[in-house]
Order: C-alpha cells, then sequence, then structure tokens
C-alpha cells in the first residue's frame, strides 16, 4: 500500500450569512481532481500522485458555510498509482482501499480548519466536542426491617 506524504491547504473560504434555532450542521468531502506526480527521494524519483479535495461544512439553508480545498500527496508503486489513475478517469472516485486512509486524512485537516473558523465566526462548531460533566448521585436506598 502507498504512502500519504502530507497534505496542503490551497484555499479557504468561510461565511456567516446567519444561524438558525433549528439548523443542520453538516459535513463532507469530495474529491476534485487527481493529477499526476513524480516525488524525489534521494535522487530517486516515486511514482505518486497529487489528490484534491473539498471539504464543506454547510450550515442548513442559511447560506453559512466554510470551505476548504486540500491537496494530499501520495505515493506508491506504478502499478498503485496507475489502479488510482484508471479507476479515477473510468468513475471519478477512488477504490476503497485507498479511499479510506486519504479520506481521513481529508477529514481531519477539514474539520480542524473548520472548527477554529466556525469559533472565529460565531458559528455552531461542526462536531460536538467532549464535556465533563458532573457525576449523578447514586441513588440511596432505604431498607425495610419486616
Amino acid at each position: 500500500m502507498g504512502v500519504i506524504l502530507g497534505d496542503h491547504i490551497v484555499r479557504i473560504h468561510a461565511e456567516n450569512k446567519g444561524m438558525s434555532k433549528k439548523m443542520t450542521v453538516s459535513n463532507n468531502i469530495i474529491l476534485t481532481e487527481v493529477m499526476e506526480r513524480n516525488y524525489n527521494f534521494a535522487g530517486d524519483k516515486k511514482p505518486g500522485l497529487a489528490l484534491k479535495y473539498t471539504y464543506t461544512t454547510k450550515y442548513g439553508d442559511t447560506g453559512s458555510k466554510i470551505e476548504t480545498d486540500i491537496v494530499v500527496f501520495f505515493v506508491g508503486d506504478k502499478k498503485e498509482i496507475d489502479e488510482i489513475l484508471n479507476t479515477w478517469k473510468e468513475k471519478k472516485t477512488l477504490s476503497d482501499k485507498f479511499a479510506l486512509p486519504i479520506s481521513n486524512r481529508v477529514l481531519e485537516v477539514g474539520m480542524l480548519q473548520a472548527i477554529a473558523l466556525a469559533e472565529q465566526l460565531k458559528m455552531t462548531i461542526p462536531v460536538k466536542l467532549p464535556r465533563f460533566t458532573k457525576p449523578k448521585a447514586a441513588k440511596e436506598t432505604k431498607a425495610k426491617a419486616g
């Protein structure tokens, strides 16, 4: 299996057009482009790809949104690269064995940006963060003599 070399954010667009009380927040990633690249490692050329994604957080029908364009750099053997390119050209998608790790990277990068931007723009953050809660008191039971 190939390796993800890294990622790069190429565009961020965020706008707050208002919030509503019963609004749904949705997150989505879309693969928009797959580009063949060669990467150099200690003078040795390795076949690879640059995969461009758009990560989007939408806030119901308000028009408020956060979009982040992310490029993921991937290197693998020639057979893997050809398989990815052929699937992309035929179906405009990736096979599951490649899509899962790459999509997870995009999700991580996009979600972190969306959380930071939502906070700055006074928008609802797109995920529920864990919170400490007060432990519930155990119910006292009374023994009945009988």
